[in-house]
Protein backbone atom coordinates (compact mmCIF):
# COMPACT_ATOMS: atom_id res chain seq x y z
CA UNK A 1 0.00 0.00 0.00
CA UNK A 2 1.47 3.38 -0.93
CA UNK A 3 0.29 6.96 -0.66
CA UNK A 4 0.26 9.92 -3.00
CA UNK A 5 -1.05 13.46 -2.78
CA UNK A 6 -4.13 14.33 -4.78
CA UNK A 7 -3.84 17.42 -6.97
CA UNK A 8 -7.57 17.94 -7.43
CA UNK A 9 -10.18 19.20 -5.05
CA UNK A 10 -9.73 21.51 -2.09
CA UNK A 11 -7.12 21.06 0.57
CA UNK A 12 -4.65 18.17 0.63
CA UNK A 13 -6.31 14.78 0.37
CA UNK A 14 -4.56 11.44 0.68
CA UNK A 15 -5.48 8.68 -1.74
CA UNK A 16 -4.53 5.04 -1.50
CA UNK A 17 -2.87 3.10 -4.28
CA UNK A 18 -5.05 0.02 -4.45
CA UNK A 19 -4.07 -3.65 -4.62
CA UNK A 20 -3.98 -5.27 -8.04
CA UNK A 21 -7.38 -6.88 -7.49
CA UNK A 22 -8.90 -3.47 -6.83
CA UNK A 23 -7.68 -2.02 -10.11
CA UNK A 24 -8.09 -5.08 -12.30
CA UNK A 25 -9.26 -3.84 -15.69
CA UNK A 26 -11.82 -6.19 -17.12
CA UNK A 27 -11.66 -4.62 -20.56
CA UNK A 28 -8.72 -4.87 -22.90
CA UNK A 29 -6.11 -2.15 -22.65
CA UNK A 30 -5.34 0.28 -25.45
CA UNK A 31 -2.46 2.66 -24.78
CA UNK A 32 -2.08 5.69 -27.04
CA UNK A 33 1.31 7.43 -27.06
CA UNK A 34 1.26 11.06 -28.21
CA UNK A 35 4.63 12.65 -29.00
CA UNK A 36 5.91 9.16 -29.79
CA UNK A 37 8.99 10.32 -31.74
CA UNK A 38 10.27 12.52 -28.89
CA UNK A 39 12.79 11.82 -26.14
CA UNK A 40 10.24 11.78 -23.30
CA UNK A 41 7.97 9.24 -25.01
CA UNK A 42 10.58 6.87 -26.41
CA UNK A 43 11.31 5.12 -23.12
CA UNK A 44 7.58 4.67 -22.55
CA UNK A 45 7.14 3.25 -26.05
CA UNK A 46 9.90 0.71 -25.39
CA UNK A 47 8.34 -0.21 -22.03
CA UNK A 48 4.90 -0.65 -23.58
CA UNK A 49 6.35 -2.70 -26.42
CA UNK A 50 6.93 -5.54 -23.96
CA UNK A 51 3.24 -5.43 -22.93
CA UNK A 52 1.79 -5.68 -26.43
CA UNK A 53 -0.47 -8.73 -26.70
CA UNK A 54 -3.89 -9.86 -27.84
CA UNK A 55 -5.35 -8.05 -24.83
CA UNK A 56 -3.11 -4.96 -24.94
CA UNK A 57 -2.87 -2.69 -27.98
CA UNK A 58 -0.15 -0.05 -28.16
CA UNK A 59 -0.77 2.87 -30.52
CA UNK A 60 2.01 5.29 -31.46
CA UNK A 61 0.62 8.42 -33.11
CA UNK A 62 2.77 10.34 -35.59
CA UNK A 63 2.12 12.70 -38.48
CA UNK A 64 4.52 10.86 -40.76
CA UNK A 65 5.18 7.17 -40.20
CA UNK A 66 8.01 7.02 -42.73
CA UNK A 67 11.36 7.00 -40.92
CA UNK A 68 9.61 8.14 -37.74
CA UNK A 69 12.08 6.22 -35.57
CA UNK A 70 15.78 5.64 -36.12
CA UNK A 71 15.49 1.93 -35.29
CA UNK A 72 12.00 1.53 -36.71
CA UNK A 73 8.83 1.18 -34.63
CA UNK A 74 9.45 -1.03 -31.57
CA UNK A 75 8.02 -4.58 -31.80
CA UNK A 76 4.32 -4.86 -31.06
CA UNK A 77 3.65 -1.17 -31.70
CA UNK A 78 0.82 -0.14 -34.02
CA UNK A 79 1.62 3.09 -35.82
CA UNK A 80 -1.28 5.53 -36.27
CA UNK A 81 -0.81 8.32 -38.79
CA UNK A 82 -2.72 11.42 -37.74
CA UNK A 83 -2.35 15.15 -37.07
CA UNK A 84 -3.14 15.73 -33.40
CA UNK A 85 -3.66 19.41 -34.12
CA UNK A 86 -6.80 18.42 -36.03
CA UNK A 87 -9.35 16.59 -33.86
CA UNK A 88 -11.10 14.99 -36.83
CA UNK A 89 -7.80 13.58 -38.10
CA UNK A 90 -7.08 11.66 -34.90
CA UNK A 91 -10.70 10.71 -34.27
CA UNK A 92 -11.06 9.16 -37.71
CA UNK A 93 -7.72 7.33 -37.45
CA UNK A 94 -8.71 5.82 -34.08
CA UNK A 95 -11.92 4.28 -35.47
CA UNK A 96 -9.85 1.41 -36.84
CA UNK A 97 -8.59 0.47 -33.36
CA UNK A 98 -10.03 -0.60 -29.99
CA UNK A 99 -11.21 2.22 -27.68
CA UNK A 100 -8.34 4.05 -25.99
CA UNK A 101 -8.07 3.32 -22.27
CA UNK A 102 -4.68 4.90 -21.45
CA UNK A 103 -3.00 8.03 -22.84
CA UNK A 104 0.65 9.04 -22.58
CA UNK A 105 1.10 12.65 -23.68
CA UNK A 106 4.42 14.43 -24.24
CA UNK A 107 3.81 16.41 -27.43
CA UNK A 108 5.05 20.00 -27.50
CA UNK A 109 4.38 22.96 -29.79
CA UNK A 110 7.48 25.14 -29.40
CA UNK A 111 7.57 27.68 -32.18
CA UNK A 112 8.64 30.49 -29.82
CA UNK A 113 11.40 28.32 -28.33
CA UNK A 114 12.76 27.41 -31.76
CA UNK A 115 12.80 31.09 -32.68
CA UNK A 116 14.76 31.90 -29.52
CA UNK A 117 17.29 29.18 -30.32
CA UNK A 118 17.81 30.49 -33.85
CA UNK A 119 18.54 33.90 -32.41
CA UNK A 120 20.99 32.41 -29.88
CA UNK A 121 22.87 30.67 -32.69
CA UNK A 122 24.00 34.13 -33.82
CA UNK A 123 25.13 35.35 -30.39
CA UNK A 124 28.25 34.37 -28.48
CA UNK A 125 27.04 32.40 -25.46
CA UNK A 126 29.44 34.35 -23.23
CA UNK A 127 27.43 37.50 -23.96
CA UNK A 128 24.20 35.71 -23.08
CA UNK A 129 25.68 34.46 -19.79
CA UNK A 130 26.89 37.92 -18.84
CA UNK A 131 23.39 39.26 -19.46
CA UNK A 132 21.92 36.45 -17.34
CA UNK A 133 24.40 37.26 -14.60
CA UNK A 134 24.22 41.05 -14.42
CA UNK A 135 21.49 42.59 -16.56
CA UNK A 136 18.48 40.29 -16.60
CA UNK A 137 17.90 40.06 -12.81
CA UNK A 138 17.85 43.87 -12.59
CA UNK A 139 15.40 44.09 -15.48
CA UNK A 140 13.12 41.54 -13.87
CA UNK A 141 13.10 43.34 -10.52
CA UNK A 142 12.36 46.67 -12.25
CA UNK A 143 9.65 45.67 -14.72
CA UNK A 144 7.97 42.94 -12.67
CA UNK A 145 6.62 45.63 -10.35
CA UNK A 146 4.29 46.89 -13.06
CA UNK A 147 3.91 43.91 -15.38
CA UNK A 148 4.91 40.81 -13.44
CA UNK A 149 2.84 38.33 -15.48
CA UNK A 150 4.08 39.65 -18.82
CA UNK A 151 7.76 39.63 -17.82
CA UNK A 152 7.78 36.08 -16.50
CA UNK A 153 5.62 34.77 -19.33
CA UNK A 154 8.20 36.11 -21.78
CA UNK A 155 11.03 34.30 -19.97
CA UNK A 156 8.99 31.10 -19.83
CA UNK A 157 8.34 31.33 -23.56
CA UNK A 158 12.03 31.80 -24.39
CA UNK A 159 12.88 28.80 -22.19
CA UNK A 160 10.46 26.47 -23.94
CA UNK A 161 7.25 26.97 -21.98
CA UNK A 162 5.53 29.25 -24.47
CA UNK A 163 2.88 28.79 -27.18
CA UNK A 164 0.47 28.34 -24.29
CA UNK A 165 -2.83 28.52 -26.16
CA UNK A 166 -1.64 26.32 -29.02
CA UNK A 167 -0.31 23.62 -26.68
CA UNK A 168 -3.52 23.73 -24.70
CA UNK A 169 -5.62 23.45 -27.86
CA UNK A 170 -3.68 20.45 -29.17
CA UNK A 171 -3.91 18.62 -25.83
CA UNK A 172 -7.65 19.20 -25.60
CA UNK A 173 -7.98 18.00 -29.19
CA UNK A 174 -6.45 14.70 -28.15
CA UNK A 175 -8.73 14.34 -25.14
CA UNK A 176 -11.79 15.09 -27.25
CA UNK A 177 -10.77 12.50 -29.86
CA UNK A 178 -11.27 9.50 -27.58
CA UNK A 179 -14.32 7.99 -25.90
CA UNK A 180 -14.06 9.45 -22.40
CA UNK A 181 -16.35 6.74 -20.99
CA UNK A 182 -13.68 4.14 -21.79
CA UNK A 183 -10.68 6.24 -20.79
CA UNK A 184 -9.10 5.17 -17.49
CA UNK A 185 -5.79 7.02 -17.29
CA UNK A 186 -3.69 9.85 -18.71
CA UNK A 187 -0.03 10.65 -18.12
CA UNK A 188 1.20 14.12 -19.10
CA UNK A 189 4.91 14.98 -19.22
CA UNK A 190 5.94 18.56 -18.44
CA UNK A 191 9.27 19.36 -16.76
CA UNK A 192 11.31 20.99 -14.02
CA UNK A 193 10.63 24.45 -15.45
CA UNK A 194 7.34 24.09 -13.57
CA UNK A 195 9.40 24.98 -10.48
CA UNK A 196 11.28 27.85 -12.14
CA UNK A 197 14.44 25.88 -12.88
CA UNK A 198 15.25 28.25 -15.76
CA UNK A 199 14.90 31.32 -13.53
CA UNK A 200 16.85 30.52 -10.39
CA UNK A 201 17.00 32.43 -7.10
CA UNK A 202 18.16 35.69 -8.70
CA UNK A 203 15.02 35.99 -10.82
CA UNK A 204 12.35 34.16 -8.83
CA UNK A 205 11.15 35.04 -5.36
CA UNK A 206 10.64 31.96 -3.21
CA UNK A 207 12.89 29.76 -5.36
CA UNK A 208 13.60 26.66 -3.27
CA UNK A 209 15.17 23.34 -4.12
CA UNK A 210 15.28 20.36 -4.07
CA UNK A 211 12.00 20.77 -5.91
CA UNK A 212 9.12 18.95 -4.23
CA UNK A 213 5.96 18.15 -6.13
CA UNK A 214 3.42 19.48 -3.62
CA UNK A 215 5.43 22.02 -1.60
CA UNK A 216 7.03 25.34 -2.47
CA UNK A 217 6.60 28.08 -5.03
CA UNK A 218 5.72 27.44 -8.66
CA UNK A 219 7.12 29.30 -11.64
CA UNK A 220 5.44 32.73 -12.03
CA UNK A 221 3.92 33.80 -15.34
CA UNK A 222 2.05 31.67 -17.82
CA UNK A 223 3.47 28.50 -19.36
CA UNK A 224 2.02 25.61 -21.30
CA UNK A 225 3.01 23.31 -18.39
CA UNK A 226 0.38 24.96 -16.20
CA UNK A 227 -2.09 25.11 -19.08
CA UNK A 228 -1.88 21.34 -19.65
CA UNK A 229 -2.35 20.64 -15.95
CA UNK A 230 -5.35 22.98 -15.85
CA UNK A 231 -6.93 21.24 -18.85
CA UNK A 232 -6.27 17.84 -17.31
CA UNK A 233 -7.82 18.97 -14.03
CA UNK A 234 -10.96 20.21 -15.79
CA UNK A 235 -11.25 17.01 -17.83
CA UNK A 236 -10.77 14.82 -14.75
CA UNK A 237 -13.44 16.57 -12.72
CA UNK A 238 -16.09 15.09 -15.00
CA UNK A 239 -14.84 11.50 -14.73
CA UNK A 240 -14.89 10.04 -11.19
CA UNK A 241 -13.09 6.80 -12.19
CA UNK A 242 -10.41 8.47 -14.30
CA UNK A 243 -6.83 8.72 -12.96
CA UNK A 244 -3.91 10.89 -14.01
CA UNK A 245 -0.27 11.61 -13.30
CA UNK A 246 1.92 14.56 -14.31
CA UNK A 247 5.59 13.62 -14.69
CA UNK A 248 8.27 16.31 -14.31
CA UNK A 249 11.67 15.24 -15.64
CA UNK A 250 14.75 17.41 -16.10
CA UNK A 251 17.62 16.71 -18.56
CA UNK A 252 16.26 13.75 -20.56
CA UNK A 253 18.89 11.30 -21.77
CA UNK A 254 18.99 7.81 -23.28
CA UNK A 255 18.52 6.27 -26.73
CA UNK A 256 17.53 8.72 -29.43
CA UNK A 257 14.19 8.00 -31.15
CA UNK A 258 15.30 9.76 -34.32
CA UNK A 259 17.88 12.15 -35.67
CA UNK A 260 17.42 15.86 -36.30
CA UNK A 261 18.52 19.18 -34.80
CA UNK A 262 15.33 19.46 -32.76
CA UNK A 263 16.10 16.33 -30.71
CA UNK A 264 17.47 17.60 -27.39
CA UNK A 265 19.34 14.62 -25.97
CA UNK A 266 22.01 15.74 -23.50
CA UNK A 267 23.74 12.34 -23.53
CA UNK A 268 24.15 12.50 -27.31
CA UNK A 269 25.39 16.10 -27.18
CA UNK A 270 27.93 15.34 -24.44
CA UNK A 271 29.08 12.15 -26.14
CA UNK A 272 29.65 13.86 -29.48
CA UNK A 273 31.33 16.89 -27.92
CA UNK A 274 33.80 14.69 -26.05
CA UNK A 275 34.53 12.51 -29.11
CA UNK A 276 35.09 15.57 -31.31
CA UNK A 277 37.51 16.89 -28.70
CA UNK A 278 39.46 13.64 -28.89
CA UNK A 279 39.35 13.54 -32.69
CA UNK A 280 40.77 17.06 -32.94
CA UNK A 281 43.40 16.56 -30.25
CA UNK A 282 41.74 18.95 -27.83
CA UNK A 283 41.08 18.58 -24.10
CA UNK A 284 37.44 18.26 -23.11
CA UNK A 285 36.71 21.84 -22.05
CA UNK A 286 33.75 22.69 -19.84
CA UNK A 287 31.69 25.37 -21.59
CA UNK A 288 30.11 27.14 -18.62
CA UNK A 289 31.12 29.36 -15.70
CA UNK A 290 32.59 28.47 -12.31
CA UNK A 291 29.09 28.64 -10.81
CA UNK A 292 27.66 26.30 -13.47
CA UNK A 293 30.61 23.92 -12.94
CA UNK A 294 29.51 23.17 -9.36
CA UNK A 295 25.72 23.68 -9.63
CA UNK A 296 23.82 20.47 -8.88
CA UNK A 297 21.22 18.85 -11.14
CA UNK A 298 19.54 15.51 -11.82
CA UNK A 299 19.33 13.41 -14.96
CA UNK A 300 16.17 11.77 -16.29
CA UNK A 301 16.81 8.65 -18.33
CA UNK A 302 13.89 8.05 -20.71
CA UNK A 303 13.36 4.54 -19.33
CA UNK A 304 12.74 6.09 -15.90
CA UNK A 305 9.92 8.15 -17.42
CA UNK A 306 8.56 5.00 -19.05
CA UNK A 307 8.67 2.95 -15.84
CA UNK A 308 6.80 5.60 -13.87
CA UNK A 309 4.23 6.24 -16.61
CA UNK A 310 3.37 2.57 -17.13
CA UNK A 311 3.44 1.63 -13.43
CA UNK A 312 1.15 4.53 -12.57
CA UNK A 313 -1.26 3.54 -15.32
CA UNK A 314 -1.45 0.01 -13.98
CA UNK A 315 -1.25 0.68 -10.25
CA UNK A 316 -3.06 3.93 -9.46
CA UNK A 317 -6.41 3.71 -7.72
CA UNK A 318 -9.33 4.88 -9.81
CA UNK A 319 -10.06 8.58 -9.42
CA UNK A 320 -6.65 9.53 -8.04
CA UNK A 321 -4.43 12.26 -9.44
CA UNK A 322 -0.85 13.20 -8.65
CA UNK A 323 2.34 14.86 -9.88
CA UNK A 324 5.73 13.17 -9.70
CA UNK A 325 9.34 14.13 -10.36
CA UNK A 326 10.90 11.75 -12.89
CA UNK A 327 14.67 11.60 -12.38
CA UNK A 328 17.39 9.55 -10.74
CA UNK A 329 17.79 9.94 -6.99
CA UNK A 330 21.25 11.39 -6.60
CA UNK A 331 22.21 14.80 -7.93
CA UNK A 332 25.40 15.58 -9.83
CA UNK A 333 27.50 18.53 -10.90
CA UNK A 334 29.45 18.81 -14.14
CA UNK A 335 32.54 18.91 -11.95
CA UNK A 336 31.60 15.39 -10.76
CA UNK A 337 31.15 13.80 -14.18
CA UNK A 338 33.71 15.68 -16.30
CA UNK A 339 36.77 13.48 -15.56
CA UNK A 340 34.74 10.31 -16.24
CA UNK A 341 33.37 11.69 -19.52
CA UNK A 342 36.88 12.62 -20.67
CA UNK A 343 38.17 9.16 -19.74
CA UNK A 344 35.29 7.57 -21.67
CA UNK A 345 36.25 9.55 -24.79
CA UNK A 346 39.97 9.04 -24.23
CA UNK A 347 41.09 12.67 -23.90
CA UNK A 348 42.29 15.16 -21.29
CA UNK A 349 39.91 17.65 -19.69
CA UNK A 350 39.79 21.23 -18.46
CA UNK A 351 37.34 23.00 -16.15
CA UNK A 352 35.68 26.43 -16.54
CA UNK A 353 37.28 28.92 -18.93
CA UNK A 354 36.96 32.44 -17.46
CA UNK A 355 34.06 34.37 -15.94
CA UNK A 356 31.42 33.29 -18.47
CA UNK A 357 32.93 30.12 -19.87
CA UNK A 358 33.40 29.55 -23.57
CA UNK A 359 31.34 28.64 -26.63
CA UNK A 360 31.65 25.56 -28.84
CA UNK A 361 32.82 27.75 -31.73
CA UNK A 362 35.62 29.21 -29.58
CA UNK A 363 36.70 25.75 -28.40
CA UNK A 364 37.24 24.43 -31.92
CA UNK A 365 37.99 27.66 -33.77
CA UNK A 366 37.83 27.45 -37.57
CA UNK A 367 37.92 23.64 -37.67
CA UNK A 368 35.32 22.03 -39.93
CA UNK A 369 33.37 20.08 -37.30
CA UNK A 370 31.12 18.48 -39.92
CA UNK A 371 34.14 17.00 -41.71
CA UNK A 372 35.65 15.86 -38.41
CA UNK A 373 32.47 14.02 -37.44
CA UNK A 374 32.20 12.45 -40.90
CA UNK A 375 35.72 11.08 -40.38
CA UNK A 376 34.67 9.55 -37.05
CA UNK A 377 31.44 8.16 -38.52
CA UNK A 378 33.20 6.63 -41.55
CA UNK A 379 35.95 5.07 -39.48
CA UNK A 380 33.57 3.64 -36.86
CA UNK A 381 30.68 2.74 -39.16
CA UNK A 382 28.12 4.94 -37.43
CA UNK A 383 24.47 5.12 -38.44
CA UNK A 384 24.55 8.90 -39.10
CA UNK A 385 27.49 10.90 -40.43
CA UNK A 386 25.76 14.29 -40.71
CA UNK A 387 26.70 16.54 -37.79
CA UNK A 388 23.67 18.79 -38.33
CA UNK A 389 21.30 15.86 -37.73
CA UNK A 390 22.86 14.98 -34.39
CA UNK A 391 24.63 17.86 -32.67
CA UNK A 392 22.80 20.84 -31.16
CA UNK A 393 25.55 23.22 -29.97
CA UNK A 394 23.14 25.84 -28.59
CA UNK A 395 21.35 23.22 -26.49
CA UNK A 396 24.68 21.96 -25.13
CA UNK A 397 25.82 25.49 -24.27
CA UNK A 398 22.52 26.28 -22.58
CA UNK A 399 22.74 23.09 -20.52
CA UNK A 400 26.08 24.28 -19.13
CA UNK A 401 24.83 27.81 -18.47
CA UNK A 402 22.66 27.08 -15.43
CA UNK A 403 24.58 28.64 -12.54
CA UNK A 404 22.28 27.55 -9.68
CA UNK A 405 21.15 24.28 -8.13
CA UNK A 406 18.14 22.60 -9.78
CA UNK A 407 17.77 19.36 -7.85
CA UNK A 408 14.58 17.30 -7.96
CA UNK A 409 13.40 15.57 -4.79
CA UNK A 410 12.84 11.82 -5.20
CA UNK A 411 11.17 11.30 -1.81
CA UNK A 412 7.66 11.00 -3.19
CA UNK A 413 8.76 8.67 -5.96
CA UNK A 414 10.54 6.43 -3.42
CA UNK A 415 7.45 6.40 -1.21
CA UNK A 416 5.19 5.30 -4.06
CA UNK A 417 7.60 2.63 -5.26
CA UNK A 418 6.35 2.69 -8.85
CA UNK A 419 9.85 2.26 -10.26
CA UNK A 420 13.22 1.09 -8.90
CA UNK A 421 15.28 3.86 -7.33
CA UNK A 422 18.30 4.82 -9.44
CA UNK A 423 21.26 5.26 -7.13
CA UNK A 424 24.55 6.79 -8.21
CA UNK A 425 23.01 9.43 -10.44
CA UNK A 426 25.27 11.57 -12.60
CA UNK A 427 27.89 9.44 -14.33
CA UNK A 428 26.13 6.12 -13.61
CA UNK A 429 23.02 7.31 -15.45
CA UNK A 430 24.95 9.13 -18.18
CA UNK A 431 27.20 6.14 -18.92
CA UNK A 432 24.12 3.95 -19.32
CA UNK A 433 22.68 6.46 -21.80
CA UNK A 434 25.96 6.53 -23.74
CA UNK A 435 25.81 2.72 -24.02
CA UNK A 436 22.26 3.03 -25.37
CA UNK A 437 23.52 5.40 -28.07
CA UNK A 438 26.40 3.04 -28.89
CA UNK A 439 23.92 0.20 -29.42
CA UNK A 440 22.02 2.43 -31.84
CA UNK A 441 25.18 3.13 -33.81
CA UNK A 442 25.06 6.86 -33.09
CA UNK A 443 28.25 6.72 -31.00
CA UNK A 444 31.19 4.35 -31.60
CA UNK A 445 31.48 1.15 -29.61
CA UNK A 446 34.25 0.81 -27.05
CA UNK A 447 37.03 -1.24 -28.64
CA UNK A 448 40.82 -0.90 -28.97
CA UNK A 449 41.99 0.80 -32.14
CA UNK A 450 43.45 -1.36 -34.92
CA UNK A 451 42.97 -4.71 -33.15
CA UNK A 452 42.59 -7.49 -35.73
CA UNK A 453 39.47 -9.49 -34.97
CA UNK A 454 39.46 -11.92 -37.91
CA UNK A 455 40.99 -12.64 -41.33
CA UNK A 456 38.78 -12.95 -44.41
CA UNK A 457 39.28 -13.79 -48.08
CA UNK A 458 37.25 -12.40 -51.00
CA UNK A 459 35.26 -15.14 -52.75
CA UNK A 460 33.01 -12.96 -54.91
CA UNK A 461 33.94 -13.52 -58.60
CA UNK A 462 33.82 -9.77 -59.40
CA UNK A 463 35.76 -8.67 -56.32
CA UNK A 464 34.65 -6.54 -53.38
CA UNK A 465 34.04 -2.78 -53.19
CA UNK A 466 35.66 -0.92 -50.29
CA UNK A 467 33.77 2.22 -49.23
CA UNK A 468 34.79 5.07 -46.97
CA UNK A 469 31.85 4.61 -44.58
CA UNK A 470 29.57 1.77 -43.53
CA UNK A 471 26.74 3.25 -45.60
CA UNK A 472 26.46 1.54 -49.00
CA UNK A 473 26.04 4.98 -50.58
CA UNK A 474 29.33 6.32 -49.24
CA UNK A 475 32.31 6.96 -51.48
CA UNK A 476 34.09 3.94 -53.03
CA UNK A 477 37.82 4.09 -52.25
CA UNK A 478 39.15 0.90 -53.87
CA UNK A 479 38.38 -2.69 -54.94
CA UNK A 480 39.60 -5.93 -53.37
CA UNK A 481 40.08 -8.54 -56.14
CA UNK A 482 38.84 -12.10 -55.81
CA UNK A 483 41.25 -14.10 -53.66
CA UNK A 484 42.53 -11.08 -51.73
CA UNK A 485 42.76 -11.56 -47.97
CA UNK A 486 42.18 -8.76 -45.47
CA UNK A 487 42.03 -8.14 -41.73
CA UNK A 488 38.76 -7.16 -40.04
CA UNK A 489 39.05 -4.45 -37.38
CA UNK A 490 35.37 -4.14 -36.57
CA UNK A 491 31.85 -5.14 -37.56
CA UNK A 492 28.41 -3.52 -37.60
CA UNK A 493 25.04 -5.12 -38.31
CA UNK A 494 22.34 -2.60 -39.07
CA UNK A 495 19.02 -2.89 -40.91
CA UNK A 496 19.80 -6.50 -41.79
CA UNK A 497 23.15 -5.58 -43.40
CA UNK A 498 26.47 -6.86 -42.06
CA UNK A 499 29.46 -4.61 -42.80
CA UNK A 500 33.12 -5.29 -42.00
CA UNK A 501 35.68 -2.61 -41.18
CA UNK A 502 39.11 -3.03 -42.75
CA UNK A 503 42.23 -0.86 -42.71
CA UNK A 504 41.05 0.65 -46.01
CA UNK A 505 37.35 1.19 -45.30
CA UNK A 506 34.14 -0.84 -45.13
CA UNK A 507 33.06 -3.94 -47.10
CA UNK A 508 29.95 -6.11 -47.23
CA UNK A 509 29.88 -9.64 -45.93
CA UNK A 510 26.81 -10.58 -47.99
CA UNK A 511 25.28 -9.44 -51.25
CA UNK A 512 22.40 -7.02 -50.73
CA UNK A 513 20.44 -8.44 -53.69
CA UNK A 514 20.50 -12.17 -52.97
CA UNK A 515 22.14 -12.51 -49.54
CA UNK A 516 25.00 -14.50 -51.10
CA UNK A 517 28.29 -14.58 -49.19
CA UNK A 518 30.97 -12.38 -50.72
CA UNK A 519 33.78 -13.36 -48.34
CA UNK A 520 34.85 -16.36 -46.28
CA UNK A 521 36.42 -16.45 -42.85
CA UNK A 522 40.00 -17.70 -42.79
CA UNK A 523 40.08 -20.30 -40.04
CA UNK A 524 43.63 -20.46 -38.60
CA UNK A 525 43.23 -24.24 -38.19
CA UNK A 526 42.53 -24.82 -41.89
CA UNK A 527 44.86 -24.96 -44.89
CA UNK A 528 45.06 -21.26 -45.74
CA UNK A 529 46.81 -21.89 -49.07
CA UNK A 530 44.08 -24.30 -50.15
CA UNK A 531 41.35 -21.83 -49.21
CA UNK A 532 43.00 -18.96 -51.06
CA UNK A 533 43.54 -21.20 -54.09
CA UNK A 534 39.90 -22.24 -54.09
CA UNK A 535 38.76 -18.63 -53.70
CA UNK A 536 40.77 -17.64 -56.79
CA UNK A 537 39.39 -20.55 -58.80
CA UNK A 538 42.84 -22.07 -59.36
CA UNK A 539 43.59 -25.79 -59.66
CA UNK A 540 46.54 -27.03 -57.56
CA UNK A 541 49.41 -28.51 -59.62
CA UNK A 542 49.11 -31.87 -57.92
CA UNK A 543 45.57 -32.21 -59.22
CA UNK A 544 46.58 -31.73 -62.88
Amino acid sequence: MCRTTEVHGTGVAEVQSANNNDVLHKDKETWMVIGSTGMAAYGTLLQLSTRASADTTILAVTRNARNAWLDGAPPGITVVTADIGEPDSLRIALKEHPPVTHIFYSAVVRSSFDSSNKMLEKIDMRVVREMQRALVPCMVKTFSRCCNETVYSAFNSAAGGGDVEENKRVFENVLSSVDSSRLQYCCVVTGAKHYGMHLGPSMMQGYAEPFQEDIGAECPGSSFYDALEDSLRTFSSQLPNFSSVVLRPTFIIGPSPRTGPSVMNLSLALGMYSLLSKELGQPLRFLGSEEAWVARHNLSHSDRIGELAVSAGLGMARGSHTALNASDCDSFSFQDIWPSLAAWAGCEWEGPQGRNGISVSKVFGDVDLAAAWEAVADREGLAERSLDKLFNAVFLEQSMSIAHNCRLSSEKSARLGWAPQVRGGGWVTLERALRDLQKQGLLPEDQPDQVVLEQYVVTNPTGLSVRRGSDMKSEKVLEYPKGASFSVLGRVSRNGLSRLRTADGWVSEFSVKNNRRLVELLDPDTDVVALLTAAMGLVPKCAV
